[in-house]
């Protein structure tokens, strides 16, 4: 349904899900944050995750991948990099997904201050889970 624009009708079907008896899983959360990424309907993606925090299911690497791009396409550059260092610190791998979205935050005008720290972060956890990662980022 949120593939098809029909994000009203996904919503009040992932609404009515609980009292069904149904738990939404993780997927069906990336789905509707997605949609409504999409949509531009940014607070309600982020309502969404912090659901997710409070009550479970617990968010994934994809659900981190989609609120950093998210974010990104709709120019919330601060949000993306919040989001992006939240992943970090809760030890998500960076994947072919996420480390796109870091590229395109790092070519974006006037920010590369904001990742220095960040860098700093992913690179010591990395090499400390006995893996070392290379990422090569054309900017």
């Amino acid at each position: 349904m949120c593939k098809s624009n029909n994000l009203d009708e996904a919503k009040k079907l992932f609404d009515s899900l609980p009292s069904k008896e149904f738990k939404p899983n993780t997927r069906t959360f990336n789905i509707m944050i997605q949609g409504f990424m999409k949509d531009g309907l940014l607070q309600e993606s982020e309502n969404l995750l912090t659901e997710m925090l409070d009550k479970g299911p617990t968010p994934d690497n994809v659900t981190y991948s989609i609120m950093i791009r998210g974010f990104f396409q709709n120019n919330e550059i601060d949000k993306a990099v919040q989001f992006l260092n939240d992943m970090v610190d809760r030890d998500f791998p960076l994947n072919a997904t996420n480390t796109s979205s870091v590229k395109d935050l790092l070519a974006a005008d006037g920010l590369e201050g904001k990742f220095i720290g960040l860098v700093d972060k992913i690179l010591p956890m990395r090499q400390s889970k006995g893996t070392v990662t290379t990422v090569e980022l054309d900017v």
